[in-house]
């Protein structure tokens, strides 16, 4: 669901990372660096749970959902 990957974003940032549902390893991330990312990343699954079990994860978004793939913008 799009209001999913939105409010995954949303979390993020907040946790002070620019994240998508994907993560790229790079070489000069330090075990430091992943262990921050994959404690932050187990924070908003949890708080998306929470979202979900009480259906509110639309009214918990700051912005506009997701879209997906190309769509004309007329």
């Amino acid at each position: 669901k799009l209001a999913l990957k939105a409010l995954f974003v949303q979390i993020m940032l907040e946790k002070g990372f620019l994240a998508s549902t994907s993560f790229y390893s790079m070489l000069p991330h330090q075990q430091q660096h992943v262990e921050k990312y994959l404690n932050a990343v187990d924070d908003t699954f949890k708080i998306i749970a929470s979202k979900l079990k009480d259906n509110s994860v639309e009214s918990s978004l700051i912005g506009a959902s997701a879209v997906s793939g190309f769509q004309r913008l007329n």
